[in-house]
Protein backbone atom coordinates (compact mmCIF):
# COMPACT_ATOMS: atom_id res chain seq x y z
CA UNK A 1 0.00 0.00 0.00
CA UNK A 2 1.24 3.50 -0.81
CA UNK A 3 1.10 6.30 1.71
CA UNK A 4 0.74 9.95 0.72
CA UNK A 5 3.92 11.61 1.99
CA UNK A 6 4.61 15.12 0.64
CA UNK A 7 7.20 14.79 -2.14
CA UNK A 8 9.01 17.95 -1.04
CA UNK A 9 9.13 17.06 2.65
CA UNK A 10 12.29 18.46 4.19
CA UNK A 11 13.68 18.23 7.67
CA UNK A 12 16.45 16.70 9.75
CA UNK A 13 17.83 13.22 9.16
CA UNK A 14 15.37 11.57 11.52
CA UNK A 15 12.35 12.90 9.58
CA UNK A 16 13.81 12.07 6.16
CA UNK A 17 14.65 8.58 7.41
CA UNK A 18 11.09 8.06 8.66
CA UNK A 19 9.63 9.19 5.35
CA UNK A 20 11.99 7.08 3.23
CA UNK A 21 11.32 4.00 5.35
CA UNK A 22 7.56 4.37 4.89
CA UNK A 23 7.91 5.01 1.15
CA UNK A 24 9.87 1.77 0.77
CA UNK A 25 7.47 -0.35 2.80
CA UNK A 26 4.19 0.29 4.52
CA UNK A 27 1.92 -2.49 5.76
CA UNK A 28 -1.33 -1.64 7.56
CA UNK A 29 -1.01 -4.78 9.68
CA UNK A 30 2.56 -4.21 10.88
CA UNK A 31 2.77 -2.47 14.24
CA UNK A 32 6.23 -1.08 13.50
CA UNK A 33 5.10 0.51 10.24
CA UNK A 34 2.05 2.05 11.88
CA UNK A 35 4.13 3.44 14.74
CA UNK A 36 6.45 5.11 12.22
CA UNK A 37 3.44 6.48 10.33
CA UNK A 38 2.06 8.12 13.50
CA UNK A 39 5.48 9.55 14.34
CA UNK A 40 5.70 11.09 10.88
CA UNK A 41 2.18 12.47 11.34
CA UNK A 42 3.40 14.40 14.40
CA UNK A 43 6.22 15.81 12.29
CA UNK A 44 3.92 16.83 9.45
CA UNK A 45 1.66 18.68 11.89
CA UNK A 46 4.48 21.01 12.88
CA UNK A 47 6.49 21.15 9.63
CA UNK A 48 3.99 21.47 6.78
CA UNK A 49 0.67 23.00 5.80
CA UNK A 50 -2.45 21.48 7.34
CA UNK A 51 -3.61 20.19 3.94
CA UNK A 52 -0.50 17.99 3.72
CA UNK A 53 -1.15 16.50 7.16
CA UNK A 54 -4.82 15.79 6.47
CA UNK A 55 -4.07 14.28 3.04
CA UNK A 56 -1.37 12.09 4.58
CA UNK A 57 -3.66 10.81 7.32
CA UNK A 58 -6.52 10.25 4.87
CA UNK A 59 -4.28 8.01 2.76
CA UNK A 60 -4.09 5.27 5.40
CA UNK A 61 -5.70 5.91 8.79
CA UNK A 62 -9.23 4.83 7.88
CA UNK A 63 -8.01 1.62 6.23
CA UNK A 64 -6.28 0.17 9.30
CA UNK A 65 -8.26 -3.01 10.12
CA UNK A 66 -9.56 -4.01 13.54
CA UNK A 67 -8.14 -7.18 15.03
CA UNK A 68 -8.65 -8.01 18.68
CA UNK A 69 -5.20 -9.58 18.98
CA UNK A 70 -3.31 -6.77 17.25
CA UNK A 71 -1.88 -3.40 18.23
CA UNK A 72 -3.15 -1.97 14.93
CA UNK A 73 -6.33 -0.54 16.45
CA UNK A 74 -4.36 1.28 19.13
CA UNK A 75 -2.20 2.93 16.48
CA UNK A 76 -5.35 3.79 14.52
CA UNK A 77 -6.82 5.52 17.59
CA UNK A 78 -3.55 7.37 18.14
CA UNK A 79 -3.67 8.73 14.62
CA UNK A 80 -7.36 9.59 14.83
CA UNK A 81 -6.72 11.47 18.09
CA UNK A 82 -4.16 13.62 16.27
CA UNK A 83 -6.65 14.16 13.46
CA UNK A 84 -9.45 15.04 15.89
CA UNK A 85 -7.27 17.52 17.74
CA UNK A 86 -6.21 19.15 14.48
CA UNK A 87 -9.82 19.31 13.27
CA UNK A 88 -10.90 20.80 16.60
CA UNK A 89 -8.20 23.46 16.30
CA UNK A 90 -9.50 24.44 12.85
CA UNK A 91 -13.24 24.19 13.64
CA UNK A 92 -13.60 21.25 11.24
CA UNK A 93 -16.52 19.67 13.08
CA UNK A 94 -17.34 17.00 10.52
CA UNK A 95 -13.79 15.62 10.46
CA UNK A 96 -13.52 15.71 14.25
CA UNK A 97 -16.84 13.89 14.63
CA UNK A 98 -15.79 11.23 12.13
CA UNK A 99 -12.50 10.61 13.93
CA UNK A 100 -14.11 10.40 17.36
CA UNK A 101 -16.86 8.06 16.16
CA UNK A 102 -14.25 5.59 14.93
CA UNK A 103 -12.14 5.84 18.10
CA UNK A 104 -15.15 5.03 20.25
CA UNK A 105 -16.61 2.34 17.99
CA UNK A 106 -14.61 -0.50 19.59
CA UNK A 107 -14.01 -1.37 23.25
CA UNK A 108 -15.46 1.91 24.48
CA UNK A 109 -18.37 2.24 26.89
CA UNK A 110 -19.68 5.81 26.85
CA UNK A 111 -21.79 5.03 29.94
CA UNK A 112 -18.77 4.24 32.11
CA UNK A 113 -16.19 6.99 31.75
CA UNK A 114 -14.83 7.28 35.27
CA UNK A 115 -11.60 5.69 34.06
CA UNK A 116 -11.18 8.36 31.40
CA UNK A 117 -10.99 11.29 33.80
CA UNK A 118 -8.92 9.32 36.31
CA UNK A 119 -6.39 8.26 33.68
CA UNK A 120 -6.15 11.76 32.23
CA UNK A 121 -5.44 13.21 35.65
CA UNK A 122 -2.83 10.50 36.19
CA UNK A 123 -1.05 11.38 32.95
CA UNK A 124 -1.08 15.10 33.77
CA UNK A 125 0.37 14.42 37.22
CA UNK A 126 2.97 12.01 35.83
CA UNK A 127 4.12 14.64 33.34
CA UNK A 128 4.43 17.22 36.12
CA UNK A 129 6.48 14.85 38.27
CA UNK A 130 8.71 13.93 35.34
CA UNK A 131 9.45 17.57 34.60
CA UNK A 132 10.15 18.38 38.22
CA UNK A 133 12.52 15.41 38.36
CA UNK A 134 14.29 16.58 35.22
CA UNK A 135 14.70 20.07 36.69
CA UNK A 136 16.25 18.65 39.86
CA UNK A 137 18.67 16.56 37.80
CA UNK A 138 19.59 19.60 35.71
CA UNK A 139 20.29 21.61 38.85
CA UNK A 140 22.59 18.82 39.99
CA UNK A 141 24.38 18.89 36.66
CA UNK A 142 22.97 15.59 35.49
CA UNK A 143 21.45 15.39 32.01
CA UNK A 144 19.72 12.25 30.67
CA UNK A 145 21.84 10.61 27.98
CA UNK A 146 19.22 10.49 25.22
CA UNK A 147 19.78 10.51 21.48
CA UNK A 148 18.03 13.05 19.26
CA UNK A 149 15.77 10.28 17.98
CA UNK A 150 14.83 9.22 21.51
CA UNK A 151 14.01 12.81 22.47
CA UNK A 152 11.81 13.20 19.40
CA UNK A 153 10.04 9.92 20.13
CA UNK A 154 9.28 11.22 23.61
CA UNK A 155 7.55 14.21 22.08
CA UNK A 156 5.62 12.00 19.65
CA UNK A 157 4.27 9.75 22.39
CA UNK A 158 3.25 12.63 24.65
CA UNK A 159 1.52 14.53 21.84
CA UNK A 160 -0.52 11.46 20.89
CA UNK A 161 -1.36 10.55 24.50
CA UNK A 162 -2.42 14.06 25.49
CA UNK A 163 -4.44 14.53 22.28
CA UNK A 164 -6.32 11.27 22.95
CA UNK A 165 -7.43 12.28 26.43
CA UNK A 166 -8.05 15.90 25.44
CA UNK A 167 -10.44 14.99 22.66
CA UNK A 168 -12.35 12.28 24.53
CA UNK A 169 -12.77 14.41 27.66
CA UNK A 170 -13.90 17.38 25.60
CA UNK A 171 -16.36 15.25 23.62
CA UNK A 172 -17.92 13.20 26.42
CA UNK A 173 -17.52 14.89 29.82
CA UNK A 174 -16.53 18.52 29.16
CA UNK A 175 -18.38 19.86 32.21
CA UNK A 176 -16.54 17.48 34.54
CA UNK A 177 -13.13 18.02 33.00
CA UNK A 178 -12.83 21.74 32.28
CA UNK A 179 -9.50 22.05 34.10
CA UNK A 180 -8.08 18.86 32.60
CA UNK A 181 -9.05 19.82 29.05
CA UNK A 182 -7.32 23.19 29.48
CA UNK A 183 -4.22 21.62 31.00
CA UNK A 184 -3.97 19.00 28.27
CA UNK A 185 -4.25 21.66 25.56
CA UNK A 186 -1.33 23.51 27.14
CA UNK A 187 0.72 20.32 27.33
CA UNK A 188 0.00 19.43 23.69
CA UNK A 189 1.08 22.83 22.45
CA UNK A 190 4.20 22.72 24.63
CA UNK A 191 5.18 19.39 23.12
CA UNK A 192 4.41 20.55 19.59
CA UNK A 193 6.53 23.67 20.12
CA UNK A 194 9.42 21.62 21.50
CA UNK A 195 9.20 19.19 18.59
CA UNK A 196 9.09 22.03 16.07
CA UNK A 197 12.21 23.54 17.65
CA UNK A 198 14.02 20.21 17.38
CA UNK A 199 13.04 19.74 13.75
CA UNK A 200 13.75 23.28 12.57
Amino acid sequence: MSISIPADLAGPKTVVSLANSLRKRFDLTRSGDLEKAIELACCLQVLTARANFVCYMDSFIYDIPYKSNSYAWGHKCDGLALLAYDADSHSDDSLRTKALEIITSKNFDANDLGWLLENARGEIEADKEEREGAELLAQAGEVPDLTVKEKQQGHYSRIVLFAYYHQLLKAFIPDLAVKEVEELAVLIERERWSLREMLS
